[in-house]
This record gives structure tokens, C-alpha cells and sequence, in this order.
């Protein structure tokens, strides 16, 4: 009986794909790369809350100096800390009626050319007669030497916004500059996100 030779085609492809199998492929090179789409949208999520928060304080700073006998102001020096700091936004309504001990009064400085200063009424007083104010920074050890007749008042402070005058600077010239400069910075930044999107 004729004996078939075995088929050494076949067992040499066993044996080969035995020999691949047991040396499995190597990755070569860096892993997947970080989903960009994922870091865009965060960016852009990020972008979109600055600039909505942006907007929302210049819409409030052009309705606040619309208004008249209103004035916003930024603080510069820490005479009021902890109850103010520097950068803090102040909105000062300008009042007719006496100031109540403990309120925070806004004037002008006499003994600094009139730089407006806003500190807290300790007490009562009088100048010629007239209603005055004696006030202190609270951070400050004694008095302010002269007391504020109450008709070189500028008004009282109602609001207090913390660390808004880093995004509004008022400037020497009053807020309109820097409501501004913030207003175009805002136009600014939509006009090259809107480019970048339409370029990716």
C-alpha cells in the first residue's frame, strides 16, 4: 500500500504561525494621543464663563456711572482692610440725609489735592457750627486728622465689589476708560474666537 509522504507545507505553516504566536507584536512608538477635542471644549467653556463675566461687569459699570450721583471706584491702598482691599470696587450713592456711626463715607482728601478717600464715621462733630464727620481707616491706628464737613461729602458706599477693579481699573479719569478698554478686550477676544473656529 502506498504510504502518502507527510505534507511539509502544512506542518512548516504550523510551525511558523506557532513560532509568531508566541512573540506577539510590539507597540512601537507613543500611546494614543489625549482627545484634543476634549482640551478645545474645556477651553473654550473657560473662555466663554471669563468673557460672560467680563461682560456682566461692564454692563453693570456703564448702568452704575449712567446714573447720577453715582460714582465707581476702585481702592488702592489697605487704610480699610480687612473690610476693603486694594482692587475692590466700590459703588458710593451720594446721600442728603446724615451719616450713621460705623457707615463708610466717601470725600475728598484736602491734605492730598483732593484724592477721594473712603473711610468709616467713628463720630459726630461740627465745623463752623455744621454737621462734620470724624472718620478712621479701619486698619489705621488713630483718626483722620480733619473732620468731614458734611457738605464735602461725596456719598456713602452701598456695594462692595470684591477684586472687580483688576478687570475694571478706573484709572484718574473716572471708570468710563477703563469700562472702555474692558468693553473692547471683550469684542476683541470674540472676534479671534470666532476666527479660530471658523479656521479649524
Amino acid at each position: 500500500m502506498a504510504v502518502r509522504p507527510p505534507d511539509q507545507t502544512r506542518q512548516l505553516s504550523s510551525s511558523s504561525t506557532a513560532s509568531v504566536n508566541k512573540h506577539p507584536p510590539t507597540r512601537s512608538g507613543p500611546g494614543p494621543l489625549p482627545d484634543r477635542g476634549l482640551f478645545a471644549a474645556a477651553a473654550w467653556l473657560a473662555s466663554t464663563l471669563w468673557l460672560v463675566a467680563a461682560g456682566l461687569v461692564v454692563v453693570v459699570a456703564v448702568i452704575v456711572v449712567a446714573l447720577p450721583g453715582t460714582h465707581l471706584l476702585t481702592v488702592t491702598s489697605g487704610s480699610m482692610s480687612p473690610a476693603l482691599d486694594p482692587g475692590d470696587v466700590v459703588i458710593v450713592v451720594a446721600r442728603e440725609e446724615s451719616l450713621a456711626v460705623g457707615q463708610l463715607a466717601t470725600f475728598p482728601d484736602t491734605g492730598r489735592g483732593g484724592l477721594l478717600v473712603t473711610h468709616r464715621v467713628v463720630d459726630h462733630t461740627d465745623v463752623d457750627g455744621q454737621l462734620a464727620y470724624a472718620t478712621r481707616g479701619d486698619a489705621n491706628q488713630s483718626a483722620d486728622p480733619t473732620p468731614v464737613p458734611h457738605s464735602d461729602l461725596v456719598g456713602v458706599v452701598r456695594i462692595v465689589l470684591p477684586d472687580v477693579g483688576r478687570l475694571l481699573p478706573t484709572g484718574p479719569h473716572g471708570p468710563l476708560p477703563g469700562v472702555t478698554a474692558l468693553l473692547l478686550t471683550v469684542i476683541s477676544v470674540l472676534m479671534v474666537l470666532q476666527y479660530g473656529r471658523r479656521s479649524g
